[in-house]
């Protein structure tokens, strides 16, 4: 449900969250969405943790198990070309085996050997700054979808 202009933030908290989703949504140059980690008292990201997490029942995305975030390639939310996306200080980790998650539909799902803590199925106009992206296949997996992904910017992980 997230529009234009919508800033989404994600509070430090000593126990990591463990929850996986999919962001399929288009702002804009002037309302980027943004995704932002608060950090804690002592400058720690909050944590996204592949580890046993699970998708939320309301989500449906293909390669779920490519990834701990996904970017673009979902039918709910119905499925655009992602763009104005910010993503910033979050560290997002263990998306690999042996590891396993819940996916949308409740059955517990290994993720890929070659998943990333940061899966773009697709996207323009993305930024990716700040974050600490580890324990996974890769740690930031990008797909061109035939040249229409494009201008992402990756800065200070």
């Amino acid at each position: 449900s997230l529009v234009p202009g919508d800033r989404v933030l994600i509070h430090w908290r000593a126990e990591p969250y463990r929850e996986k989703w999919v962001l399929c949504r288009r702002g804009t140059e002037q309302a980027p969405i943004v995704v932002s980690g608060v950090p804690g008292p002592g400058g720690e990201l909050p944590v996204i943790d592949g580890r046993d997490a699970v998708t939320r029942l309301a989500l449906d995305f293909w390669n779920e198990a490519r990834g701990v975030l996904k970017i673009g390639g979902a039918n709910v939310p119905p499925d655009t070309l992602p763009a104005h996306l910010v993503i910033e200080n979050l560290e997002i980790r263990s998306g690999r085996p042996p590891y396993t998650f819940t996916n949308e539909a409740g059955g517990i799902e290994s993720y890929a050997t070659n998943a990333a803590a940061i899966y773009v199925e697709k996207a323009e106009h993305l930024t990716i700054r700040n974050c600490v992206l580890h324990d996974s296949g890769n740690g930031l997996f990008i797909g061109a979808f035939d040249g229409a992904t494009q201008e992402i910017l990756i800065e200070r992980n």
